[in-house]
């Protein structure tokens, strides 16, 4: 799970998109990376990538960065190679390495003789060396590739990096770290940098004898270097074959933890010593959902053990380099007097998502970039599997309805939206379709799967892909073709319906369909699909690269009625094809019961019913929910409010479903209810009527507000605090005196200079804190300034910018840009100051002024 927080050419692009998409809300829709979206699977080696026919085996590599004291590398990689056809030029990758006079060798292992090299040349631009030598490098014979270079530490987090922190002792210290993702490991040393070119590693790295060395595989010897006093070589055992974007070292004087009721423990967590004190709910969730992973998936963990480390400098929440894990620090901790329900949730769904990957993206690594969403889309989708079985009172399963499916539709609903498996020519062009697209629509769409295939056919098949691959890469195409041959086997799919035929209609095409359901008589019900966007009434598609006609898909046609109601059923009853005009369905009951259609909204599409039908959902909601399951009323919520956003229903139809809300006791549903809110909130506060609007929310929320009150205990259940953080935020956005109260008290302590109320837990944007900022004068925003300042906790910290992003004073928010935030620190100010209209607007003047020193970094 990747989140960036350091201003990158990649991380730029990010944001200049959120902010550019941010200001022009309400009056148009942006693209990102539009034109990018192609139907075509397949695509042609260009000119960035490596050629196929040489193909690297093994790495020996040895690095002594000079930490701290130069901020370089001395460096020597021997990488032995093959060719699949006689050739008499290699291209590899290096950025900004200077190799060493005569450092270029090419020997034959089988001839024991060196290559002549004729010349070198390098092509800045794409990151890449070609080397010609005399004659040719014949199949069937190993050959030797060494280099002796110098390479650099960097001062942002890209290729081998460090950063600083000061401890206790005020004493800086060093941290040096890698972040070879997606194409970063040729800044450190010359290598193939492309994910279905894996080999076997062996590492050796240099570090001072105060100083502790990681990488994937455990140290395997620790030896004095001659000549050089205080100076160790550390050498690691041989890892597994994986690309070079998960190889990964860390040097450091970090502390670290391990679990002391397990003798075979396989999880150690390194940080900052205070950083440690808050770590334990990262140890408890890396060694259970290690179990789960191999007990549900049948395949056990390729590496010996798993390194988790906490960096103060990271340019995402999180990476899975294989067996040594690095996490931003505040994603590493967690404290129960201090921390949020939010940030507890937050920090063990990344541990976990990374562990995840250990199989999704370790042991079998997309071919491409094209096909990220079989690893991301998997981590995220077994994440909830794992966290649901280790926290079932958490309800991960229902929870990742609202917070991924639900969510990412929203997004999919859009023109910017690009297909989950999108055509990457090279890393450069990542980010135009590194979105919630390949996390949560890839993670809902193998969900959806698993669903129709059932559980066991979908384990059956996931595990036999997991085997086959294993240790190598895969495509779209090869996990397909291995999950139909198990379909079939099982009888999960039966005839010649084809799991790639179902599969890439959500694959290849961008967005979802509307399932429209209309009951002309009693006993059927006739099913039609339309593409599904925002502006229903002009979806012309004429300038679009897609029109009505082309997008069509295999929908899972499962349901049940008012009679026997029975929701657990969801395998399909029958197939809506992208052929069918319409599908006749019998079976249903008489036209005074209602009908639910999409399961446990196991299917990624919407459901629009009849007037009638959305009228007895109406009638049940009022008089009694219960009658329907959470995750089924947050799905008619969703569906009813966003056919009205895009027109298809009136939207006194939507808004009537909300008003059973006032019963609502159940967190599910209200997420669902409030991100719809926040749309018709945005549009309409600057409108006539948001007073009524506003008059509605409060009424429809009262109940519940009561109930649940804002002050509650710290060992509620997870759902009930994480209801009673949405309901703060909402009270607050609405300026409710149940807010005002707690803002009242809050401002007195603020002025008082006092750091008590960090401890009680309302530290969340949105609510407490960001009404007191929003609502106060500059001695509030001040000393919400100092607590920022002076925290050691990096998840307070976050949350005490957030707060700061709440202002509305121009002055205050240029003044927090400029006050000598760096790095992640001062990409997290941008992202906060987005809250207002009046922080976006100095936000994007910001970056514009600051263009091109960004640009450089």
């Amino acid at each position: 799970m990747r989140s960036f927080f350091w201003i990158t050419r990649s991380s730029w692009a990010i944001l200049m998109t959120s902010l550019w998409i941010t200001t022009l809300l309400l009056l148009l829709r942006t693209s990102e990376g539009e034109g990018a979206r192609m139907r075509s699977s397949n695509h042609s080696r260009n000119r960035l990538r490596l050629p196929s026919h040489v193909l690297p085996r093994h790495y020996d590599l040895k690095l002594q960065p000079f930490l701290g004291i130069n901020d370089t590398i001395d460096g020597h990689v021997a990488i032995q190679i093959v060719v699949l056809k006689p050739t008499s030029r290699i291209r590899i990758h290096l950025q900004r390495i200077t190799i060493k006079p005569r450092g270029i060798k090419l020997v034959s292992d089988s001839l024991a003789e060196r290559m002549v090299i004729r010349e070198t040349k390098k092509e800045s631009q794409k990151g890449m060396l070609t080397i010609r030598i005399r004659g040719r490098l014949q199949p069937g014979t190993n050959y030797s590739l060494t280099f002796d270079f110098i390479s650099k530490l960097y001062h942002e987090p890209k290729g081998f990096y460090y950063t600083t922190y000061w401890k206790q002792d005020d004493r800086q210290r060093y941290v040096a770290a890698t972040q070879f993702w997606t194409a970063n490991a040729h800044r450190a040393f010359p290598c193939f940098d492309e994910p279905s070119l894996k080999a076997t590693f062996e590492v050796s790295i240099a570090r001072q004898e105060h100083l502790t060395a990681l990488s994937n595989t455990p140290r395997s010897l620790s030896s004095p270097i001659l000549g050089q006093p205080g100076w160790f070589w550390d050498k690691f055992e041989i890892t597994p074959k994986m690309p070079t974007y998960l190889l990964a070292f860390v040097i450091t004087e970090f502390s670290n933890i391990t679990s002391e009721n397990q003798s075979d423990s396989r999880v150690t967590v390194f940080a900052r010593d205070d950083i440690l004190e808050r770590s334990g709910h990262v140890l408890e969730a890396a060694e259970r959902s290690l179990e789960f992973f191999e007990r549900y998936l049948g395949v056990a963990l390729a590496v010996p053990k798993i390194d988790i480390v906490g960096l103060p400098l990271a340019a995402h929440n999180g990476m899975e380099n294989w067996g040594l894990i690095t996490l931003r620090e505040s994603s590493l901790t967690y404290s129960p007097g201090e921390s949020t329900a939010d940030a507890l949730l937050t920090s063990t769904e990344l541990v976990v998502h990374e562990l995840a990957h250990q199989w999704f993206g370790d042991l079998v690594t997309p071919s491409w970039w094209t096909d990220l969403w079989l690893s991301e889309g998997f981590a995220t989708y077994m994440t909830s599997l794992a966290l649901h079985e280790m926290f079932p009172k958490w309800k991960s399963l229902e929870h990742f309805v609202v917070s991924r499916l639900q969510k990412v539709m929203a997004h999919d609903s859009t023109p910017a939206a690009n297909a989950v498996r999108t055509i990457v020519p090279d890393p450069n062009h990542m980010y135009n379709v590194f979105t919630s697209i390949l996390y949560s629509k890839g993670a809902s769409i193998i969900r959806m799967m698993k669903y129709f295939l059932s559980e066991s056919t979908f384990k059956t098949g996931v595990a036999n892909y997991l085997n086959k691959f294993q240790f190598n890469s895969a495509a779209q195409e090869d996990f397909l073709e291995v999950m139909n041959q198990a379909a079939h086997e099982t009888g999960a799919l039966i005839g010649d319906i084809s799991l790639h035929l179902i599969m890439n209609t959500w694959t290849l095409q961008p967005g979802y369909p509307v399932l429209y359901v209309n009951r002309p008589d009693n006993s059927t019900a006739t099913i039609s699909q339309k593409h599904f966007q925002f502006d229903m009434s002009d979806a012309t598609g004429e300038e679009d690269e897609y029109t009505d006609e082309d997008l069509r898909w295999w929908i899972p046609i499962t349901f049940t009625d008012q009679r026997y109601p029975s929701f657990e059923h969801t395998r399909p009853r029958t197939w809506l094809r992208p052929q069918d005009d319409e599908l006749s369905v019998t079976g249903l009951p008489s036209l005074d019961k209602w009908v639910v259609f999409n399961l446990q909204q196991t299917g990624y599409f919407r459901v629009n019913y009849d007037l009638g039908n959305w009228h007895l959902l109406l009638v049940q909601l009022l008089t009694d929910h219960t009658a329907l399951p959470p995750t089924h009323r947050a799905q008619i919520l969703d569906d009813a409010l966003n056919l009205a956003r895009a027109g298809v229903v009136p939207y006194h139809v939507a808004l009537n479903m909300t008003r059973y809300l006032r019963q609502e006791g159940v967190q599910v549903p209200w997420q669902a209810a409030f991100s719809n809110f926040k749309y018709l909130h945005t549009m309409l506060r600057s409108s006539p009527i948001y007073g009524a609007l506003k008059s509605y929310l409060e009424w429809v929320m009262r109940p519940t507000l009561e109930s649940v009150a804002l002050r509650g205990a710290r060992d509620d259940d997870m759902t009930l605090r994480l209801l009673r953080t949405d309901l703060e935020e909402w009270a607050c956005r609405l300026d409710l005196p149940e807010c005002l109260d707690l803002v009242q008290e809050l401002t007195a302590v603020l002025l008082d200079n006092s750091t008590n109320y960090l401890h009680s837990g309302q530290s969340r944007v949105g609510g407490v804190y960001c009404a007191a900022v929003r609502r106060g004068d500059e001695r509030v925003w001040m000393s919400v300034w100092r607590l920022f300042s002076r925290t050691p906790h990096p998840d307070i910290r976050e949350a005490l910018g957030q707060a700061l992003g709440c202002t509305t004073e121009m002055w205050l928010m240029n003044r927090f840009l400029s006050s000598g935030l760096r790095g992640g620190d001062l990409v997290d100010a941008l992202r906060w100051s987005r809250q207002t209209d009046v922080g976006l607007e100095v936000a994007w003047q910001y970056v514009w002024n600051h263009r091109k020193i960004l640009m450089r970094a």
